[in-house]
């Protein structure tokens, strides 16, 4: 009888929720707002530390650097900007890099909250673990095989079970890419072909965020948008549970602490 009772409740819990939800979109289109834009600017408020950021990356990208000291920089500074623009969700619990002889990666952002729970919804990706793992490459060439496909080993065989989602996050995009006049041939080889057959195998979208991506980062709602296209274009070419934080877990290297300060 309780569990009766308790189904028929959480079942009047789910209309109730659904009319709230409702009638709220209804508001924003009555009052001629964009119902998309209010959530993505809800899960991305960009700290305005990004737009300075963005701006030096910018220069960087137009000095055409080629020194090691250069590239030591630019690598840093796309360390940087992918902290504060990842730490600018709402909703995670867990903001940390690591580095060993088995596994390096540049961050990885976890959370169980409601609201990490409702932005893994949102992208479509929300019956998977609620991990993101990220690689920032400040290399001049694209993403080749080799480079995607030791992101995919990484998920793979050490974070199978809580990450949902790879980033790289590039100054270039990804090898085997159609370029735009290519896009009627429908071409796949290289990491763009390793891409689609990942995504096929695991369900896993491994997206690559280049620099014209980058530089829209400072603007509400532009990540959310940007991982929701670049997911759909991964769903359309090929047709196709993390263990529960009590608190916010902090685990970034000292060299970023200023980065950290500003998303306090």
């Amino acid at each position: 009888m309780n569990i009766h009772l308790n189904s028929q409740q959480l079942i009047q819990n789910a209309i109730d929720a659904y009319q709230l939800l409702d009638q709220s979109l209804k508001a924003c289109s009555e009052q001629g707002i964009d119902r998309l834009e209010v959530f993505d600017r809800h899960f991305y408020e960009p700290h305005e530390i990004l737009t300075e950021l963005l701006l030096e990356f910018k220069n960087f990208l137009e000095s055409q650097y080629s020194s090691p000291e250069e590239k030591q920089n630019a690598g840093y500074l796309l360390e940087k900007i992918a902290i504060l623009s990842f730490g600018s969700l709402k909703g995670y619990n867990n903001l940390k890099a690591y580095q060993s002889m088995s596994a390096q990666y540049d961050l990885l952002i976890s959370g169980n909250s409601p609201e990490w729970e409702s932005l893994f919804s949102i992208l479509r990706i929300d019956d998977l673990p609620k991990g993101i793992l990220l690689e920032a490459k400040a290399t001049n060439g694209k993403i080749n095989d080799s480079q995607f496909s030791r992101l995919c080993s990484l998920i793979d065989h050490n974070f199978s079970k809580s990450v949902g989602l790879g980033i790289f996050f590039s100054i270039n995009s990804l090898s085997g890419l159609p370029e735009e006049r290519e896009q009627r041939l429908r071409k796949a080889s290289d990491g763009y072909l390793k891409q689609i057959i990942f995504y096929c195998k695991t369900k896993i979208p491994i997206i690559v965020l280049d620099k014209e991506d980058i530089l829209q980062l400072d603007k509400p709602g532009s990540l959310i948008k940007i991982l929701d296209r670049k997911i759909r274009e991964l769903e359309e070419m090929t047709g196709t549970k993390i263990e529960p934080i009590q608190s916010k877990v902090i685990d970034i290297p000292p060299k970023f602490n200023d980065v950290l300060k500003w998303l306090e």
